[in-house]
């Protein structure tokens, strides 16, 4: 994928196209199948307007496909939206209780860190001009407000999908904040509402660096989650004072300030920030206890 949000192959493509132009029906007489796919097709005919309005693609059998990883469901998608007019994000292709996108169930569904239908959807989305509108839709009910594509990826811990969503226009300040993300709901994990701060709470130094350090948009250090911390503070609050989750936090804190601080240039102080509390991650220490964390400041 480009920087402008073109799906590219590792390498360059060659002449003969896009490697999924056999899925997504381009006119073309013969295609070149991509070799790291699990689908067996001789010959891929042009399908005339008639053979793909006698498919009907639901919601239910384009999340099928998602959850299953199975790609020949998703075969004739594209000329359908067009026809119909519609998108992805279409009310007919998301979930109507959650606002979940058939982008979302197929991050959700990885096996061995893969899925084959995300690249497809990406490649729907980008041809029917929905790429950004698919890629930052999230969750809307109360419970997962919030999260996102890239936080799914995160979270399933694939590098690969944080850089394809990211170069494609992820909005990597998106927050989720539904009850489930909330510090003492008892619901389930807090980790400060911002991809950044999943990554780093998650132990994940790789996502972490290249979140801060990519060259399409990069992750701002100093936001704040609406208890008005940052990642900081979120890796204070996480710390249980056990050796090993005391170690990962002190490498991840020495890692988030050795990025952030660029000699040549003036950078905010982030060990100065306070949150809501009127707290800098330091003081949060004091106040929460942990006393592990405290002793990574001296």
């Amino acid at each position: 994928m480009d920087n402008n949000g073109k799906l590219l192959e590792e390498g360059e493509r060659d002449e003969e196209g896009n490697s999924l132009d056999w899925l997504l029906q381009k006119e073309k007489s013969e295609v070149i199948i991509p070799m790291d796919t699990n689908v067996s097709i001789q010959r891929q005919e042009h399908m005339d307007v008639d053979s793909i309005c006698s498919k009907t693609f639901t919601r239910e059998r384009v999340f099928e496909a998602a959850s299953q990883g199975n790609v020949v469901l998703l075969e004739g998608l594209l000329e359908y939206l067009r026809i119909k007019g519609k998108r992805l994000t279409s009310p007919e292709f998301t979930d109507e209780l959650n606002g979940k996108t058939a982008l979302l169930k197929a991050l959700l569904n990885l096996k061995d860190g893969k899925n084959d239908t995300v690249e497809v959807f990406l490649a729907i989305a980008e041809r029917t001009n929905d790429l950004k509108d698919l890629i930052n839709a999230s969750y809307k009910d109360p419970f997962y407000k919030g999260q996102s594509a890239l936080h799914v990826a995160i979270e399933r811990r694939s590098f690969n999908h944080v850089k394809m969503l990211v170069e494609n226009g992820a909005d990597v300040q998106a927050k989720a904040n539904g009850t489930f993300f909330q510090c003492n709901t008892g619901l389930g994990f807090y980790f400060g509402e911002l991809p950044l701060s999943l990554a780093a709470c998650t132990n994940q130094p790789e996502i972490v660096s290249y979140l801060m350090e990519n060259p399409h948009r990069r992750a701002d250090v100093t936001d704040q989650d609406s208890r008005g911390n940052t990642v900081l503070h979120t890796l204070v609050v996480i710390a249980d004072d056990t050796t090993d989750n005391t170690d990962m936090i002190a490498r991840m804190y020495d890692q988030i300030l050795i990025q952030h601080f660029k000699p040549e240039t003036k950078t905010v102080q982030l060990e100065a920030i306070e949150n809501n509390q009127g707290l800098t991650p330091l003081k949060l220490a004091a106040r929460l206890g942990k006393i592990g964390v405290c002793l990574i400041f001296f």
